[in-house]
């Protein structure tokens, strides 16, 4: 990389600094994302282009601990009238047919939460966090795939199918294709309350020919997370603002409620690759999550299936123990209540 090049590089990112990366413009992050690429190719030392982004100045530092007392102090505030474990965990027994054994609680919904301090550092992320995809014949068939998907999901009278149609037809929801060649999606929760619809987005990576089996699970997934907004909405409308520190129990009950949505309309198949994807990543978050989608029921009966009928499973519905030589797992006990309740959604 060229010395004017590196220069011009940290020029940038030094004025757009300057306002917290508040006015990156689509030139900005085009500009940036060539000289990147080039830096990385020259093997530049990456550590210093990373300080650069994340470092702030002695008014920025203030900033951010003032972000994180009010974070604190709003989280005590909320904890008064609203117990976030406890909503978890109700979450699980109200809005699936599972019962998680004592255990298992322990590990996905601990009685207590640490709320933890922003992790510091400036919104660098305003530079290459993908954006919406552009008008194209693309963009309007995943859109087409992606709502046909949607609509199959709330098709289901069981739980929490209903809940997401309920949420549907009172609130609208709004699908958006991000312009990303990455498998993933988001829950805009902080357009939860403004006017309008529910607004989930899909990357477009997810309609490649390696992850379409995979969709269905994501968007059930995305979904998992709105169920979740809303009920906590329901309670108390200010505790959807309430900083998760321990972001697993999020990700577990949004698996947990995608998983079952899926299984409730024949997309089981979708979860398997789902988990399977999870299984197979390095993050040990991820595999973690394989744990709980295991819980499901309709699952355990389709690989029973399977195996009485003489077929092979279609895939092992455990994820790899982290040992070279592991044991087999044993299977997971279920029981299943008699009745599902569900809270009214407004």
């Amino acid at each position: 990389m060229s010395s004017h090049s590196k220069e011009e590089l940290f020029e940038l990112i030094e004025r757009l600094k300057k306002d917290n990366y508040q006015t990156v413009t689509s030139e900005d992050r085009t500009l940036y994302q060539n000289l990147l690429n080039e830096y990385k190719q020259n093997k530049e030392n990456i550590g210093e282009l990373f300080t650069c982004l994340t470092k702030g100045s002695e008014e920025q530092e203030r900033s951010f601990a003032s972000q994180n007392s009010i974070i604190r102090e709003r989280n005590i505030e909320i904890a008064k009238t609203f117990d976030i474990a406890k909503h978890y965990q109700s979450m699980i027994d109200k809005l699936t047919p599972l019962k998680c054994n004592d255990q298992q609680t322990k590990t996905y919904f601990p009685d207590s939460i640490e709320t933890k301090d922003v992790k510091k550092g400036l919104e660098a992320s305003r530079l290459t966090a993908p954006t919406e995809l552009a008008d194209c014949p693309d963009k309007e068939s995943y859109l087409k795939e992606a709502n046909d998907i949607l609509s199959k999901l709330t098709q289901s009278k069981k739980e929490p199918n209903a809940t997401l149609c309920t949420i549907a037809k009172e609130r609208g929801i709004e699908l958006k294709i991000i312009d990303s060649k990455e498998f993933d999606g988001k829950f805009y929760k902080e357009e939860f309350d403004k006017n309008g619809k529910i607004i989930i987005g899909i990357y477009s990576g997810c309609f490649s020919e390696q992850n379409k089996d995979k969709l269905p699970m994501l968007i059930a997934h995305e979904c998992g997370h709105m169920i979740d907004i809303c009920n906590r909405y329901e309670e108390h409308p200010e505790s959807k603002n309430y900083h998760v520190s321990v972001k697993a129990q999020e990700e577990f009950l949004a698996d947990t409620l995608g998983a079952e949505m899926c299984t409730n309309v024949g997309y089981t198949q979708s979860v398997i690759k789902y988990k399977d994807f999870l299984a197979q990543s390095k993050n040990p978050l991820m595999q973690d999550r394989v744990s709980c989608i295991n819980l499901n029921p309709k699952l355990q009966r389709i690989a029973k299936s399977f195996c009485l009928s003489g077929r092979p499973e279609a895939k092992p519905l455990y994820p790899p123990k982290r040992t070279k030589n592991p044991a087999p797992p044993k299977s997971l006990s279920v029981s299943m209540p008699n009745t599902i309740c569900m809270p009214k959604t407004h």
